[in-house]
């Protein structure tokens, strides 16, 4: 019961470190210096953090539609930049801090995504000191970045990291490059990687019980507008209007018109 208690205590510094008085001598106060301006190397581990690892912000951008969508002319090193600058502005970080930015993405060229990434990292202030870099677990990839991040602060290379997520359904191809290996027939393992999202997602609901019901009820609370206020960043987009247009390729050959 008593480590429970003090681990306790050291999570609830973390969030308030003034909040546990002076007298109690089994506690060791946050020196507010740690926290101003100045260059990583100055930064060192405050020993009342231990090893505890604690997300203390959360923010993204809103949702679009692919090709039709408000986000279909803006670059993707141009959705990220606000995001990361809104991580600066809302909880009073010092940039030069910052150990390292993962960014979690899927359909983006590797090395391009990379360079998209560390040029929206310059764009929202950061210095060329902070490294950036991609991770690529398919769907679990934005997961994957703050648990890179995560067992990084966990494992002593620093003591702040940002775990991202970036995707362009517009700009970036969702069909598979080229043809597709033959012998991937011959290994039902290797043609599974092959199923759709949809089906993958079925699946994983049905291993481990969830149900439609609980899916839409966690879709409602995480579009409320309490969380939609807190979390949401405001981008700009460019100001247009959706022309009609003739599209002949449906299944019976015949044109469809749609806005």
């Amino acid at each position: 019961m008593d480590r429970a208690i003090n681990r306790q205590k050291v999570l609830l510094q973390h969030l308030n470190p003034s909040s546990f008085s002076s007298n109690d001598s089994s506690s060791t106060s946050l020196n507010a210096s740690a926290c101003l301006a100045g260059d990583s190397a100055a930064y060192h581990r405050t020993a009342a953090f231990g090893d505890d690892v604690v997300i203390v912000a959360a923010y993204r951008t809103a949702l679009c539609k692919a090709k039709r969508g408000g986000f279909k002319d803006t670059h993707a090193d141009d959705i990220l930049a606000p995001v990361l600058k809104a991580v600066i502005e809302k909880t009073n970080l010092n940039p030069s801090e910052v150990g390292d930015i993962v960014v979690g993405s899927v359909l983006g060229a590797g090395s391009q995504r990379a360079s998209e990434c560390r040029m929206a990292a310059f764009y929202a202030g950061f210095p060329e000191t902070v490294p950036v870099r991609t991770v690529n677990r398919q769907c679990s990839s934005g997961l994957q970045a703050v648990a890179d991040v995560a067992a990084a602060i966990r494992a002593g290379f620093y003591d702040i990291g940002i775990g991202a997520g970036l995707e362009s359904m517009t700009t970036n191809p969702m069909a598979w490059d080229g043809s597709v290996n033959p012998r991937v027939k011959m290994f039902e393992q290797a043609q599974n990687c092959l199923l759709p999202m949809g089906i993958t997602s079925e699946n994983v609901a049905s291993r481990f019980g969830v149900s439609r019901k609980e899916q839409d009820e966690a879709a409602v609370e995480s579009h409320s507008e309490r969380l939609l206020l807190l979390r949401l960043v405001d981008l700009k987009m460019k100001s247009f209007q959706f022309p009609p247009r003739s599209l002949t390729q449906n299944w019976r050959g015949e044109s469809v018109t749609f806005l």
